[in-house]
């Protein structure tokens, strides 16, 4: 383009300023300033055709310079789109959990390919020691091991809203049995979290200070009045 460019101003300036467009060459450095920047008026044409041969220059420079960059920008948000929505698909459609063998579980000893796991639920990966282990149908199960659970997520479902208290001192629900609650019917404690301990409630489990408290409600607000957190899945 700067060639082409010098060429075709010498053409047309030299007979009115020799001494500038003195040969085919003279016109680089004015092909230079005018493509790369705005110009250092040192050099620049005065005949009305090279004024306009000047001006098609310039806006041809524009362009070469943003085409590409156009191209290479469109480019790079596409493949950035791409990533992100990929990214969203994985933590959209697939839930992970992470789970630890004991040896009182049902699983201990089974083949993957005998756990009989509902349909949706994978197990991704196995982590035996320092040892991480791609799950096949024959990989058998021991205590200690550590699971890694998918699972897909169910299509229009409506959100569960868990709420998690913890019962300080003085709480009116300390020694209490869970069946003696005074909670919604609408309310569901769904686990009692206490000393490193998950414990799977029954109605005559016995509340304690310090316990944290898994339950889901359908009504909106806090419970008992110590409501810490609110997750949803």
């Amino acid at each position: 383009m700067m060639l082409a460019s010098s060429l075709c101003m010498y053409s047309i300036e030299n007979p009115a300023q020799p001494e500038v467009f003195n040969n085919a060459f003279s016109g680089i450095w004015w092909s230079v300033s005018t493509l790369l920047t705005v110009g250092y008026g040192d050099i620049y044409p005065i005949t009305t055709a090279g004024k306009l041969m000047g001006t098609v220059i310039a806006f041809l420079g524009v362009g070469i310079v943003a085409i590409p960059t156009g191209i290479i920008s469109a480019g790079f948000v596409e493949q950035y789109s791409k990533f992100q929505s990929i990214g969203n698909g994985v933590e959209e459609d697939i839930h992970f959990i992470k789970i630890q063998l004991k040896r009182s579980d049902r699983w201990v000893g089974k083949k993957i390919m005998d756990l009989g796991l509902p349909h949706g639920i994978i197990i991704a990966i196995i982590q035996r020691g320092n040892e991480t282990i791609i799950p096949r149908g024959n990989v058998r199960l021991n205590a200690g091991d550590k699971i890694v659970l998918g699972a897909d997520s169910i299509k229009g479902d409506k959100p569960i809203y868990l709420k998690e208290i913890v019962l300080r001192e003085n709480h009116r629900w300390n020694g209490q049995m869970i069946r003696d609650l005074d909670i919604s019917r609408q309310t569901v404690i769904l686990m009692v979290k206490r000393d490193n301990k998950t414990i799977i409630p029954k109605g005559d489990l016995i509340l304690h200070e310090g316990d944290n408290i898994i339950m889901y409600s359908k009504l909106k607000g806090k419970i008992a009045g110590e409501v810490s957190t609110q997750q949803e899945i």
